[in-house]
C-alpha cells in the first residue's frame, strides 16, 4: 500500500495540473451522476414505525 501511496504523490509532484484536471472531472462526473441517479436532498429524516417529533427550539 505504501508503494502504491508513492507512486501516486511522486505522480501528482511531476505533473500537478494533470492531477487538477483528472480531480476536477472525477467531481463533475459524480456531481452529474448524483443529479441522474440520486434522490433529491432533504434536511427531515424519517424513521418508519415511529412518531414524527418537533426539532427542540433553542
Amino acid at each position: 500500500m505504501s508503494r502504491l501511496l508513492y507512486r501516486l504523490g511522486r505522480a501528482a509532484a511531476l505533473r500537478p495540473w494533470r492531477f487538477i484536471v483528472v480531480w476536477l472531472v472525477l467531481v463533475a462526473a459524480m456531481a452529474g451522476l448524483s443529479g441522474v441517479a440520486g434522490e433529491p436532498c432533504t434536511t427531515t429524516t424519517r424513521w418508519p414505525g415511529r412518531a414524527r417529533s418537533r426539532p427542540p427550539t433553542c
